[in-house]
């Protein structure tokens, strides 16, 4: 199996959802880790992936190529949207389609993008917001579960969080020096998860905007990290291929 370059929990938690460096997409039961399905397609590496909220579509982002919609049953593609030009670091799935926030070489804003998805179709893409981002780069972004929020990783060990919708002044947090790789928020947008290139993971608490603590247990660079959507468990992916499951006490995050 390839480098994992992102994770993700359906919302009922029965299925994760993986992503790999060579364009592969696995979906998992995530009680018998067993593969369920192998979804093939994408040329090259999967940067991010979002499930529907009813979890029937799984949506999944590959760089400069495409966005790809998935029957999670079945396995099949159901369509395929043209991405836009720029990196693409971050994936929600709205009520009515794709979100997804890219960059482009050598200009620090960041764009969100929205499809409509009434049908299988292929849909135009709509640019919704322009974001000043970091000038240091962004190593990768998450939205928020609710889609209010954008968070992306910085290149100095940063994290910047905006409503992206008002582009207001965004909140930060600087997690020591090394590039921050990976970001997840907690299911209720309460809390970030961010993975480094050191191998260390932190968790920042947006109410209070406090770093909670730090998960040390990757000997390599954290590629991809996810909540369950019970808030309970984390689970971060390294550069080595292992994959770690942190007990979290839902009480000290204060959720």
């Amino acid at each position: 199996m390839a480098q994992i370059q992102y994770l993700g929990f359906s919302h009922d938690g029965k299925i994760l959802a993986s992503a790999g460096y060579d364009g592969s997409v696995y979906l998992w039961d995530s009680k018998t880790g067993q593969i369920k399905a192998n979804l093939s397609g994408h040329p090259d590496q999967v940067c991010a992936l979002a499930f529907s909220m009813d979890d029937r579509i799984l949506a999944s982002a590959c760089g400069e190529d495409s966005v790809r919609l998935w029957d999670v049953e079945t396995g099949h593609k159901r369509a395929v949207f043209k991405a836009p030009p720029g990196w693409a670091g971050g994936l929600a799935y709205s009520k009515d389609g794709p979100l997804l926030a890219t960059r482009e070489p050598l200009n620090p804003a960041l764009k969100v993008w929205s499809w409509r998805c009434g049908s299988d179709e292929p849909a135009p893409r709509q640019m919704v917001a322009v974001l000043p981002g970091p000038k240091s780069g962004t190593a990768c972004m998450a939205f928020s579960p609710e889609n209010k929020l954008l968070a992306a990783g910085c290149m100095d060990g940063g994290v910047m969080v905006w409503d992206w919708a008002h582009a207001g002044f965004p909140q930060r947090f600087q997690l020591g020096n090394n590039p921050i790789t990976t970001l997840a928020f907690s299911p209720t947008g309460r809390i970030l998860g961010a993975g480094s290139l050191d191998g260390q993971a932190r968790l920042c608490d947006l109410h209070s905007n406090h770093v909670l603590n730090f998960l040390l247990g990757h000997a390599h660079a954290i590629h991809a990290m996810a909540f369950s959507p019970d808030g309970k468990l984390l689970v971060t992916g390294g550069g080595n291929k292992a994959i770690i499951f942190w007990k979290i006490d839902a009480g000290f995050l204060g959720e």
